[in-house]
Formats: structure tokens, sequence, C-alpha cells
């Protein structure tokens, strides 16, 4: 008797924090390179990137519960947000048109207003209804308006994301009407886990592959030779634990003073 061979179950995505991904969701990376920024601007660009990329997410209701994050260094501003829907959900709105008696005849058939309005929303006058208001009895449709994919408003929320980061002063790099930032960018490039990657580029920006070799957030908590460690918290533990791994092959020691300083 043969053994019943089992297929083994697909792997489950995982944000940064080792919790599942549902299907139809992303976790989102954006990363803003540029020449160095004044060390006592970082923290606080960090926090701007971080309540404004928030405030788009939700106004586009692409974020599902997740809080984006954002981190700066010198040399770039970094944000994740943990689940992104890959799509926006469809919505259905109503809509009011014009007044019951413009619509309807006296014999409650409907007029050339009510067959325009109907043609307008791609629907036949049997679709239309009539709604009570402050103002009196009108028509209305209702409308089911499909959400649009994630990368689509993503490229447009992003770029104005950046530009609405506020600086104590800025500078312009492409010309007068070009984008202001605090220094020239570099680069700027954003990707979701289901492992497509996106970028964009503009007159007078430097095309950079991204150092970010995975779609997965395991970059932010395993080092590897070809991956960074975005959060200063992670950074601080990873350094510490590698100098302590040093110090053992090497029979050394750290001094005592290291610790209470944000290490583990």
């Amino acid at each position: 008797m043969k053994a019943e061979m089992k297929t083994p179950a697909p792997a489950h995505k995982q944000d940064h924090t080792g919790a599942p991904i549902k299907a139809g969701f992303a976790e989102l990376f954006l990363e803003v390179g540029c020449e160095e920024i004044p060390a006592g601007m970082i923290a606080a660009a960090a926090k701007e990137l971080q309540v404004i990329l928030n405030k788009y997410l939700a106004l586009e209701k692409l974020a599902d519960g997740g809080e984006a994050l954002a981190f700066g260094a010198p040399r770039r501003l970094v944000a994740t947000c943990p689940r992104v829907r890959l799509k926006q959900e469809d919505v259905q709105r109503q809509i009011n048109g014009p007044p019951k008696s413009a619509a309807f005849d006296g014999q409650n058939a409907p007029t050339r207003v009510a067959e325009g309005f109907a043609a307008k929303y791609g629907v036949g006058v049997e679709r239309l209804f009539i709604v009570s208001t402050p103002r009196g009895e009108y028509v209305a449709v209702e409308q089911l308006v499909p959400g649009r994919a994630a990368a689509e408003r993503l490229a447009e929320i992003i770029p104005r994301a950046i530009a609405e980061i506020p600086w104590p002063k800025t500078m312009y790099w492409t010309g007068a009407s070009g984008l202001r930032f605090i220094r020239p960018i570099r680069w700027r490039w954003w990707l979701c886990s289901e492992g497509a990657r996106y970028a964009w580029k503009s007159p007078g920006w430097l095309p950079v592959r991204p150092r970010w070799v995975t779609a997965s957030s395991a970059n932010l908590r395993l080092p590897s030779a070809d991956t960074t460690i975005i959060s200063p918290g992670s950074r601080r533990i990873t350094c510490w634990r590698c100098q302590k791994d040093a110090a053992k092959k090497g029979s050394a020691s750290l001094p005592s003073s290291r610790r209470g300083r944000g290490f583990a």
C-alpha cells in the first residue's frame, strides 16, 4: 500500500510583528532617500510623515486597523503600515436628482427630466425612487462606486505626503517650480508585501535600485547582508546582541554602563 502524499499548506504572509496578513491586504513600505538631513530635524520629520500618511490612508479607506509608523535616519525617512487594502471597498451611494414634480407628470409617468437623470447614471427609469427631504420630494438613484486598486491610489498619495512634510526651511534642485524639501531627494520608492514593487521617476531624480531585496517585512527583525533594519529600537537591540556575541568569542566583556540605554 502506497503512503499517501500530503501537499504542505502554503505559508501565510506575516507583518513585521509576525502576525498573519489576511488575503486582500498587504504591508506597505515607503523609503525616501536624500542628502543628509540635519540631526535635529529627523525625529520631527518622521513624526510628521507618520501623521500625514495615516491621514491619507484613512481618507482613502486603505488602512484596516493598522497604523503607519515612520522612522528617520540622516539620509532617509521610512514608513511602514502593517495592513493596507490591496483594493478599496466598493461603495453604494445615493444620488439625489431633480424634484419629483419635474421628473414625473400628473399621470406619474416619467418625463424627459427623469429619463435624462437615469441615463446620466446608466440606469433605467424603473430604478429611480422618491426620497423626502426638508426641501420636498426628490428623485434619487443608488450607484455602486467601484473601489480603486491600492497601487493607483498610493501612486497619488505618497508624493503628496512627502511634499507635505513641514520643514523649518526647504530648498529646490529641479527648478523653482519643482518639489521643495529639506535636502535634495535622491530616490523615493515604495512596495507592498504581495511581492510587487512600485517606483516612480521624475526629471532630475536619480533612479536607485532599492536595497530591500525581499517583499517581506522580515527586514525589520532579521538582519542580513542585504537588508536594513529601519526601527531604531530593533537596531539598538541587534547591535547589543552582536556585541555580546563578539565579546563571548573573544573572551571579553562589555562595560555594564552600556546597559540601561535602551539595549537588551
